[in-house]
């Protein structure tokens, strides 16, 4: 079974293609409300992508430039499909990312 590491998995998500474009990925994760403590749904998504403040992304047309506190809280925000907005994932629930298990 291919593994990749938490480290491998975030620089994929960081890739940038030839024109600056974050490059498309795939990812599994558990659902998870911090608040009410439940979840533990699995969701799969196909086509998405790393939200980031460079010139060419579509988040900083939708959301400015408003910094989060990613690393501290070790969330992500994504763009699912053609969803004008991204959505935040805690990167410790995603189990599988581009067909790979994720060990941590």
């Amino acid at each position: 079974m291919d593994r990749i590491t938490t480290k491998e998995m975030l620089k994929l998500m960081d890739k940038k293609d030839a024109n600056g474009n974050p490059v498309p990925f795939s990812f599994s994760y558990f659902t998870w409300n911090a608040n009410s403590k439940t979840g533990g749904a699995r969701r799969h998504y196909d086509d998405a992508e790393l939200a980031s403040s460079g010139k060419t992304s579509k988040s900083v047309a939708v959301s400015g430039l408003r910094r989060n506190n990613h690393r501290e809280n070790q969330t992500r925000n994504i763009f699912i499909g053609n969803e004008k907005h991204p959505r935040t994932f805690n990167i410790r629930t995603i189990f599988r990312f581009n067909g790979k298990k994720v060990v941590y």
